[in-house]
């Protein structure tokens, strides 16, 4: 008898432990996205601050424009999105990537990019540094209170760039110098 219910138990513990952990981590064949970070080009870059401000006025489309900044240590992702006119800051919702830009789309993307700072000296510079155009892709935002929850999966320059930001948006004023 002794011999028999060890083998069994055995079988019975297998089994347990087999079935108790096949769904841990399981995301549907997808990579889960780490907070506050990005990957382009299979590099991760962690992501540390973002801020918006609102662009409203700027372009004639009758539509509100706020942009929103993502920054790495010396690396960013900038996204310029529409939103209906009466919004003057970043709103939950999906936001596509508009191709054609001569019809400006509501929760919209467009002139949206990821930029590297090649010489590392802390400045975006255009004719030094790697600016990388988004051409394809959605952001998804989520809001509670005053956290951000930023969602992107992206193509810039035929490559594909997929992250996630959660934290503050330090709201700033485009239009005021300093």
């Amino acid at each position: 008898m002794k011999k028999f219910l060890l083998p069994a138990l055995l079988v019975i513990s297998m089994g347990l432990l087999s079935t108790s952990c096949s769904k841990d981590g399981d995301e549907g064949g997808k990579t889960p996205v780490e907070s506050n970070t990005f990957t382009y080009d299979n590099q991760t870059y962690e992501l540390f601050e973002g801020d918006q401000g609102n662009y409203a006025g700027i372009y004639e489309t009758g539509l509100s424009n706020v942009y929103v900044g993502l920054y790495g240590e010396s690396e960013a992702v900038f996204f310029d999105v529409h939103l209906p006119a009466d919004k003057d800051h970043l709103v939950a919702g999906t936001y596509n990537f508009n191709a054609d830009l001569s019809v400006p789309n509501v929760f919209g993307l467009e002139y949206s990019y990821v930029v590297f700072d090649v010489d590392g000296n802390g400045e975006i510079d255009e004719e030094v540094d790697t600016f990388c155009d988004i051409t394809a892709g959605k952001l998804i935002v989520s809001v509670n209170n005053d956290i951000y929850t930023l969602n992107f999966d992206c193509t810039a320059n035929g490559k594909k760039l997929v992250g996630k930001y959660v934290g503050t948006l330090e709201e700033y004023d485009p239009f005021e110098e300093g």
